[in-house]
């Protein structure tokens, strides 16, 4: 896959994702739902895409959708000690650097060097709530009828399974290996950063984002196993569930 299909491959999701945050938020808010659930929803359709869209690659290059193909092509390989240690190095790297390129990112926010939308669909987006009012934002999107609510859950749940198989699947599994045939031992660092501009939804972020996408990337790439890019983006991207639990409980 050389440069020019693959920005397309990157490009495309990215378009979608950013109509569907921008367009269809304000509607489901104006029918009435949560802001967490029109945010979830809003993400929902396109991953949904990601991973059918994954599936069709497959069969598109002539395999069998069936479990040995998926896991033949997609590099869904057993995990050994080496893959766990350096699943270990990702996630350090992930939630250092996303922290410390995170608080970069907030100061030229400040500064207005990184200009923000005029409007900002939802406050679960919006980079400019400080961390004192970060669980105030949250527990306000859930809205009022969270006590005891279990599908909330259930339904993060299923968000999260097609926001991690849907990105890994198709970047990790159809995208990385045919891009390595054209650009070799570098791959990952290009793969990186059109990764990272896939979040173009919230673009703010992308500094955060880049030592995250850059280390899923890098790993997947050096062990060509896609399982240590699965945990540790579940475990960073999942972290979303101790907060929803806890406002479920109280």
């Amino acid at each position: 896959m050389p440069l020019l299909p693959a920005l397309l491959y990157f490009a495309v999701p990215a378009f979608v994702l950013v109509l569907s945050v921008y367009g269809l938020i304000p509607f489901f808010i104006q029918q009435g739902f949560t802001e967490f659930m029109s945010y979830s929803l809003a993400l929902l359709f396109p991953l949904i895409a990601l991973f059918v869209a994954a599936l069709a690659a497959l069969r598109m290059e002539g395999y069998a959708v069936n479990r040995e193909t998926i896991q033949e092509r997609f590099r869904l390989r057993k995990m050994d000690r080496t893959d766990w240690l350096w699943t270990i190095i990702c996630l350090v790297i992930m939630f250092v650097g996303a922290g410390i390129f995170g608080v970069l990112g907030q100061i030229l926010i400040t500064k207005g060097v990184i200009p923000l939308p005029a409007k900002i669909p939802t406050a679960l987006l919006d980079p400019t709530i400080d961390l004192v009012n970060v669980t105030n934002t949250f527990v306000n999107a859930l809205g009022p009828n969270v006590h005891g609510n279990w599908g909330l859950l259930i339904f993060y749940l299923i968000l999260l399974f097609f926001n991690i198989f849907g990105e890994e699947f198709w970047w990790r599994g159809v995208v990385l290996p045919r891009q390595e045939l054209v650009h070799g031992d570098r791959t990952w660092i290009l793969h990186g950063f059109m990764w990272t501009l896939f979040h173009a939804f919230k673009y703010w972020s992308w500094i955060g984002l880049l030592p995250v996408c850059l280390a899923i990337s890098y790993v997947a790439q050096k062990r060509k196993n896609t399982w240590p890019g699965i945990i540790t983006h579940f475990i960073f991207n999942g972290s979303g569930l101790i907060p929803l639990v806890i406002a479920i409980l109280n």
